[in-house]
């Protein structure tokens, strides 16, 4: 004791990892052991470089000959537009299908009760199979990131232009990602939750450009008459937001203001009506806020769905 006393107080025990963390790392990394291994992982990232490889040289070579006539002009822009319109469209096409057999499957394999009864929170089990699922993508994203690259050295092409790209890249991967999410929480079929993923994934992708055209007649019906510029305004407004959720229509009107020198976040223009201003929002923001915001509901919503107590409870008594 007097030596315990001489020494000095004992050293306070030092804090481990806290329990929930512990199961979120394990959950985490099964996962990502899951996603990441075997040659599949390897295969699918390299055919989908190659693609893209072959993609960019295909545009490349097809506006050298289209600019012959001027050998100064710089080649930087369309191939940048065009591999990233490629890229876009893969990622709203690969994102749900990565994340459409991440609940359904455990249901399909009869492994999802038995997941239930492990001590790792609901929460933390639906996260981590998202997670898991868009790193992937988002790998693929980050690995097409020296492709972009290269547009910056064909000329035309601005810095910021390559980050606005990669920021609605992530948040298109988010998206679309977790609305495969919420329907494999919702269906106990693979197929038919990646069914419903892509019908929901088309309305913003296809059935906005219609919106868009029925909104430009509204806009120019309203400007015929020459007396309604309020509604003429609103019609401006509303129309801008509804096309700003199509990510394609976003990033080409983000391009023709970056054309115009106009700021990316927030300037004014002319407004639909003589001798009115209109103060705009830069189209990729929106899309980028827009689909976060989505993102967040559609999650909250595969929490909700994916309660034992909710779903595979009333299915199983439905289809009984």
């Amino acid at each position: 004791m007097t030596a315990a006393m001489a020494n000095g107080p004992a050293a306070p025990p030092t804090e481990g990892p806290t329990p929930g963390r512990v199961r979120a790392q394990g959950m985490l990394a099964k996962e990502l052991r899951g996603r990441m291994r075997g040659p599949r992982a390897f295969v699918v990232l390299s055919v989908y470089l190659l693609f893209l490889t072959g993609f960019t040289l295909f545009i490349y070579f097809l506006v050298r000959l289209a600019i012959q006539s001027d050998p100064t002009t710089p080649a930087g822009k369309p191939v940048f537009l065009g591999l990233v319109a490629f890229q876009l469209g893969l990622v709203c096409f690969l994102a749900p299908s990565f994340t459409a057999g991440t609940i359904s499957g455990e249901r399909e394999r009869q492994t999802y009760d038995l997941l239930m009864t492990t001590p790792v929170p609901l929460v933390l089990v639906v996260a981590a199979k998202l997670f898991a699922a868009l790193a992937y993508v988002f790998l693929l994203i980050v690995a097409a990131l020296p492709l972009m690259s290269i547009a910056l050295f064909l000329g035309g092409v601005a810095p910021e232009e390559v980050a606005i790209a990669f920021v609605m890249l992530c948040a298109s991967a988010l998206v679309f990602g977790t609305i495969g999410l919420c329907f494999s929480a919702w269906l106990r079929s693979t197929i038919g939750a990646a069914a419903l993923a892509y019908g929901t994934m088309l309305l913003p992708v296809v059935a906005l450009p219609i919106v868009f055209g029925t909104a430009l007649s509204l806009l120019g019906a309203l400007l015929s008459t020459g007396n309604n510029g309020t509604a003429a305004t609103v019609a401006y407004y509303v129309g801008g937001f509804i096309v700003s959720l199509n990510p394609f229509i976003a990033g080409g009107l983000t391009e023709a203001i970056i054309a115009n020198n106009k700021s990316l976040f927030f300037f004014s223009m002319p407004g639909p009506v003589g001798g009115t201003t209109v103060y705009v929002v830069g189209p990729w923001l929106i899309y980028t806020v827009a689909a976060l915001v989505a993102s967040v509901g559609f999650f909250l919503l595969s929490l909700y769905l994916a309660r034992p107590t909710r779903g595979g409870d009333r299915r199983r008594a439905g289809a009984a």
